[in-house]
C-alpha cells in the first residue's frame, strides 16, 4: 500500500534528477536581458538634456537648477523629496528610470524657462508669450510621449509645478484646448536647496533688463517719430511757399503730403522733400 502511494505521489509530483539540466534555461541564446522598462535606461549612465550647441548664455541661477538636478537623481530623498510621496501619504523611492524622465524633464523647462515670470515659453517679437506644449519637451527631451506626461503629472502632484488648461473657441464655437501655462514655483527652489532670494534677485535684473529694452526702442521709435515730424513739417512749409504759384488746391495738400510719406516708407533712401517736390510737379502739369 505505501509502495502504491508513493508511485501516485511521484507520478503526480516527479523529481528531475540533479544531473539533468534544462536546455531553455541554460542557453545563451535564450538568455538575453531586456530591461523592464523598455527604455534601455542605465542607472550608472542617466539621460541628458541635450543643450543647443549655438545656445544663449543662461543666467546663473538657472545654471545652478540645472546642476542640482543632477544631485535629485543620486540622492532623491535629500532634493525634491516631495516627489516620493505618493498617494497613500507614504514616502518611497522612485525607480531610477522615473527619476530619469523627471530629470530630463526639468532640464528642458529650466533651459526654455522665462526668468520674469518663471513660466515656461518665450516672449515672441510682438510681445506676445507663447507656452511650450508636450510634444515639444518631447521632442527636445528624446523621452517617449508617456513617459514626459508621467513625469509632468509627478511634478504636479508634487506641487512644483502650476499647471493652468487654456481654451479657445473656433469659428463653430466648440471649445479647443491651448497650450497650457506651466510654471515653477517657490517650493520646487527651496527643495532644489536654492535659496529662493536668489531667484527673486535674478528676476529683478531680468525686469531691468527687460525695462532697458523697451525703452531703448521707444526711445528709437520716438526719434523716428520726430524725424518724420520734421520732414513733414518742411513739406507744409514748402506747400504754402509754392501754393500761389503752382494754383493748388489747399483741400488737397493734406492727401500729397500722405502720398509722399506712403513712398518715403517703401523707399527711405529718397527723402520726403524730394518725393513730395516731384508730385508737386507731376500734379501741376497736370493742371
Amino acid at each position: 500500500m505505501l509502495h502504491f502511494i508513493n508511485g501516485m505521489i511521484a507520478k503526480i509530483f516527479p523529481i528531475t534528477p540533479k544531473n539533468t539540466k534544462s536546455t531553455f534555461l541554460t542557453s545563451s541564446k535564450n538568455l538575453k536581458y531586456k530591461p523592464g522598462n523598455n527604455c534601455e535606461h542605465k542607472v550608472s549612465r542617466p539621460q541628458k538634456f541635450n543643450i543647443p550647441e549655438n545656445h544663449n548664455k543662461r543666467p546663473f541661477i538657472l545654471k545652478r537648477a540645472y546642476e542640482q538636478l543632477e544631485k535629485y537623481y543620486l540622492y532623491p530623498h535629500q532634493f525634491l523629496s516631495s516627489l516620493n510621496l505618493n498617494s497613500a501619504g507614504t514616502y518611497r523611492q522612485k525607480r531610477s528610470e522615473r527619476r530619469e524622465a523627471i530629470k530630463v524633464v526639468l532640464e528642458v523647462i529650466i533651459y526654455y524657462l522665462d526668468l520674469y515670470s518663471l513660466r515656461f515659453g518665450i516672449f515672441q517679437q510682438n510681445s506676445e508669450f507663447t507656452n511650450f506644449s508636450i510634444s515639444f519637451i518631447t521632442h527636445k527631451s528624446d523621452l517617449a510621449e508617456s513617459r514626459v506626461k508621467r513625469a509632468l503629472t509627478d511634478l504636479k502632484n508634487a506641487g512644483y509645478l502650476d499647471i493652468t488648461k487654456q481654451y479657445s473657441k473656433d469659428d463653430r464655437g466648440s471649445y479647443i484646448a491651448s497650450g497650457s501655462i506651466r510654471k515653477l514655483n517657490k517650493k520646487f527652489f527651496d527643495e532644489l536647496k536654492i535659496d529662493y532670494m536668489q531667484v527673486l534677485k535674478s528676476q529683478e535684473w531680468k525686469r531691468k533688463r527687460i525695462n532697458q529694452a523697451y525703452a531703448k526702442k521707444n526711445r528709437f521709435s520716438l526719434k523716428t517719430a520726430l524725424k518724420v515730424k520734421s520732414q513733414k513739417s518742411k513739406a507744409i512749409n514748402i506747400i504754402f511757399k509754392t501754393a500761389s504759384h503752382n494754383q493748388f488746391v489747399v483741400t488737397n495738400k493734406k492727401k500729397l503730403i500722405d502720398q509722399a510719406l506712403e513712398i518715403h516708407r517703401l523707399n527711405t533712401h529718397v527723402s520726403i522733400i524730394e518725393i513730395y517736390k516731384s508730385l508737386l510737379s507731376k500734379r501741376s502739369h497736370q493742371l
